[in-house]
């Protein structure tokens, strides 16, 4: 070494940050302490099959913002965010060489299914190039955990199994727009909420019991609609949130919506009065967990 200091790196998309990820990032933030080196994560700003099949690219689970929060709450000391589309042609050795010579790394740490450049070579081919020093990780016990099962919990609407694979809730980031004010008339007045990242994977339809952060930080529980509100004729695909015991005026500020538990499936009323009738059921069981 030339007396510049080492770069500890975990490459992946990283998507959910889910308890693998969480496990390698922070065996590298670990390592990289212990040794005196700085850890880097380097992920994409896009997934990459938004650009190699972009009709079979997965709906999100944390936007750019929030992953990279995630990542440096794992102990990451710097998170490197890369165009996927400038690399995408790159093979592993010349994708080994650019972590070295644009960023600095000196020690890659691979997951036990990690693979690197469009030639997807695997944490023993990447060691064997000499380019970097390599470090290939142990799937972790009992552990069988992927963004691919996470985002299939969410389609199901097992908010259990999203949870436990998570390590976390599900939750996403969004500003509130202006809906039809429909809710107010009822009772239940809501707040439409449009996802920081226009791919955002929602759960699949029905009522959830949610926990939803408001923009002075203070968390209040609520329930929240996923789907197309057959009652009133809607047909666009929508998130609304109904916030218990909130008065005030949220449109154009960011909240954060948590999902607790899936409380029924979307269901068409025959009236508003029905509706009415149901969320007030929906209310009882949300604020009973």
């Amino acid at each position: 070494m030339d007396g510049r200091r080492e770069v500890f790196a975990a490459v992946g998309m990283f998507d959910g940050v889910h308890r693998g990820h969480e496990f390698v990032l922070s065996h590298v933030a670990d390592e990289a302490r212990q040794c005196g080196a700085a850890s880097i994560a380097i992920t994409f700003s896009n997934h990459p099959l938004e650009s190699i099949r972009p009709d079979n690219a997965p709906g999100r689970l944390t936007s750019n913002e929030y992953r990279s929060t995630l990542i440096l709450q794992a102990g990451i000391g710097k998170v490197e965010l890369l165009d996927f589309n400038k690399i995408r042609h790159m093979d592993g050795r010349c994708f080994l060489k650019f972590l070295k010579n644009s960023l600095g790394v000196t020690r890659l740490f691979m997951g036990f299914n990690n693979h690197i450049g469009c030639d997807r070579i695997d944490a023993a081919a990447a060691a064997k190039s000499g380019i970097i020093t390599v470090e290939k990780l142990p799937e972790i016990p009992g552990e069988n955990t992927s963004s691919s099962k996470v985002r299939q919990a969410l389609i199901n609407g097992d908010i259990p199994l999203a949870t436990k694979l998570l390590g976390r809730n599900y939750s996403f980031r969004g500003t509130v727009e202006e809906g039809r004010k429909l809710g107010r008339t009822i009772g239940f007045p809501t707040a439409n909420i449009k996802p920081d990242d226009s791919r955002q994977l929602y759960p699949a339809d029905g009522v959830y019991a949610v926990d939803i952060t408001l923009p002075d930080g203070k968390k209040q529980r609520g329930m929240a609609n996923i789907g197309t509100r057959p009652t009133v004729d809607g047909h666009r695909r929508t998130i609304e949130a109904n916030i218990f015991d909130f008065s005030g005026d949220l449109y154009s500020k960011k909240i954060e919506i948590e999902f607790l538990a899936r409380l029924r499936n979307q269901e068409r009323f025959g009236s508003l009065e029905q509706l009415a009738e149901q969320l007030a059921k929906d209310k009882k069981a949300a604020l009973a967990l």
